[in-house]
């Protein structure tokens, strides 16, 4: 049977060899031949009647190397994921691998030898009750609590249509005609809130009514602290021209003069507090009174918060856990990892391995961290839980977008589960979430409610992270 060795080196290397006698690949050698001879045709013989001298001195060499690579990559795999070593990186070719003879004429046994590296054996530092961290929470007023029910009121308000008693936040929708002797003059039609005004018309439109008409002698005074350009766009529905040209018809710019029709007026009403709008935004039968309502969006607000906390304690602990665990507590291959990152990608040169390195081993030693928690709190991270989380991730993104389609959500969840880097990064992601709760309870939290200001510029991410 093929046999495989490992040869500890210094600096957490060490060396496989895979060693495969004669006996163990020339049957299948010889199987491959027959089945090549039965394919290959060949002036002079007929289909499969080739004479196995002759094959074997024209494609002799690649079906051994075939038949022998297959064997080896097998004995390989086969030796990693049953070694109770844990490995870094993958096999590459050992500088001491002598030069092998795939002679089909004379079959010898092979010694295989690859480099790798060996994760250190270590455990966790750090985790001790002594140790603290500030778990921030921002003050929820009743101020920002009332706001957000009034926002939710008027998320889920109606419109009515008003004549008179005109007042801030109503849309009036008018059309006008340009006062000229043109044949065909300027006809706008646009809306604009009671606000923006200029108090001169207000105080004339508090007099009419729908279907009435004002007299405006000049258009670029009807709104208040409008720019000129803001009339053009927003009322007159008219653009200036960047440069004329040679040739080119430029529009006639609209006059000032208009006779303006009041179309109508728009009114929005905010929701009532009553049983419909508590089940359309909280669930139905979850809230029964504003009291209720209160309390409810008082109770989001922390839950929402709390994740936004949750991240920055991670993020704490993980700068904590990371000083205590460096290239000296915890070392590194690396002069393996290097070789292999530049055998594994051949745009990775020297400089820009080295350039990049600090934080790949950074990145790695967090991993073996991870890892290493996983199997002290007996976690493990199952397809569902990739699937759960690849879920959560689509369904908070579209709902940033207004979106909460289950069918759409389900369509891109689909194409995702497609993208391997994207299931490593989920699986990866699920395994921090899973190790959140054990992790913390390693430590002794101390609540601290600052201010929403200080808390969102707490919980900002360092500015590497963001870019």
């Amino acid at each position: 049977m093929p046999k495989v060795t490992k040869e500890d080196q210094a600096n957490l290397q060490a060396t496989i060899h895979v060693d495969i006698p004669r006996e163990e690949y020339q049957a299948e050698f010889e199987k491959k031949l027959k089945e090549f001879r039965g394919k290959v045709t060949m002036k002079g013989f007929r289909k499969g009647k080739i004479p196995l001298t002759m094959l074997k001195k024209m494609y002799g060499r690649s079906v051994l190397v075939e038949v022998v690579n297959n064997l080896l990559t097998k004995e390989l795999e086969e030796y990693m994921k049953n070694a109770e070593t844990e490995f870094l990186g993958q096999p590459i070719p050992s500088a001491s691998q002598e030069e092998l003879d795939f002679n089909p004429h004379e079959l010898k046994d092979f010694r295989f030898s690859f480099d790798i590296g060996m994760a250190p054996e270590f455990e966790v530092q750090g985790l001790t009750k002594e140790k603290t961290f500030e778990y921030y929470m921002p003050e929820i007023t009743d101020e920002m609590v009332r706001e957000e029910l009034d926002r939710l009121r008027q998320a889920h308000a109606t419109s009515e249509e008003v004549e008179g008693d005109y007042r801030e936040g109503d849309y009036l929708f008018f059309s006008g005609t340009e006062k000229t002797d043109k044949e065909e003059p300027h006809q706008p039609h646009f809306l604009i809130v009671w606000e923006d005004i200029a108090p001169a018309y207000q105080e004339k439109l508090a007099a009419i009514k729908p279907g009435d008409t004002i007299e405006v002698d000049n258009i670029y005074e009807f709104a208040r602290d409008w720019s000129e350009e803001d009339v053009n766009e927003r009322i007159l529905d008219w653009e200036a021209p960047d440069e004329e040209e040679e040739g080119e018809e430029v529009p006639e710019k609209p006059g000032t003069a208009y006779e303006l029709t009041l179309e109508k007026v728009k009114r929005e009403k905010l929701a009532e507090l009553d049983q419909e709008f508590f089940d359309n935004v909280f669930g139905e039968d979850e809230v029964h009174s504003e009291e209720e309502a209160l309390e409810q969006i008082r109770e989001d607000f922390r839950a929402y918060y709390e994740r936004h906390s949750n991240t920055k304690l991670y993020r704490d602990i993980y700068e904590y856990l990371m000083e205590l665990h460096n290239e000296e507590t915890l070392p590194l291959p690396d002069e393996f990892l290097k070789r292999w990152l530049k055998e594994s990608n051949e745009k990775n040169t020297d400089e820009i391995i080295e350039e990049g390195y600090a934080d790949f081993a950074r990145d790695l030693r967090w991993s073996l961290i991870k890892n290493n928690l996983a199997k002290k709190y007996n976690i493990e991270v199952s397809p569902e839980d990739i699937i759960n989380h690849m879920r959560m991730r689509v369904r908070q993104m579209l709902i940033g977008y207004g979106l909460n389609d289950p069918r759409f959500i389900d369509l891109m969840l689909q194409r995702l589960l497609q993208d391997h880097k994207e299931v490593e990064r989920a699986a990866d992601e699920a395994l921090e979430h899973k190790l959140f709760e054990p992790l913390k309870e390693e430590f002794t939290l101390v609540e601290k409610t600052v201010p929403l200001e200080e808390f969102e510029q707490l919980i900002a991410p360092p500015r590497e992270e963001e870019e």
